[in-house]
Order: structure tokens, then C-alpha cells, then sequence
């Protein structure tokens, strides 16, 4: 969540506030290893699910802003990893 918060700018109530939206909204799945909670998007959504993952997916590439966070994101991965 660290990285999000970086990536967006926002505070970690904020964030975690959101990804728990999702997470009740069965749009993401959640992993607690130790204190960090790893969120992915739920690989195995059916119905409706799926076709608001495939919408948000399909807006991501199509909004400037977006884009520049996806970007600003990959750029924090890979110092993390690195």
C-alpha cells in the first residue's frame, strides 16, 4: 500500500479506505503477510465482476492522469526492486 500512497499522493486512511471498497465490492483479493496486506485484482471474478474489472482495465488506458500514475507506479516497483 506504501507504494500507492507515494504513487497517489494520498494519505494511507485514504488508500486503505478505498482498497476495502473493493475488496467488499469482490473486485480485488487481499493477502496479509506479516503487517503488509497485499491487494491484487481478483483473478477469479465472474458476472459483473469481471465486466467492471474489464471497464476500469479499458478507462485506465484512455485517461491522461491514469496513465501517469500507472507510470509513476512501474517507476517505484522497479527502485524497490532493484
Amino acid at each position: 500500500m506504501c507504494d500507492l500512497c507515494s504513487v497517489l499522493d494520498e494519505t494511507q486512511p485514504k488508500v486503505s479506505r478505498h482498497l476495502a471498497y473493493l475488496r467488499r465490492a469482490g473486485l480485488v483479493d487481499v493477502r496479509q503477510e506479516g503487517k503488509w496486506k497485499h491487494y491484487r485484482i481478483k483473478r477469479d471474478a465472474r458476472g459483473l465482476e469481471r465486466t467492471l474489472i474489464n471497464c476500469v482495465k479499458s478507462r485506465l488506458r484512455e485517461i491522461d492522469v491514469l496513465q501517469e500514475d500507472l507510470e509513476r507506479l512501474r517507476s517505484a516497483q522497479g527502485a524497490c526492486c532493484e
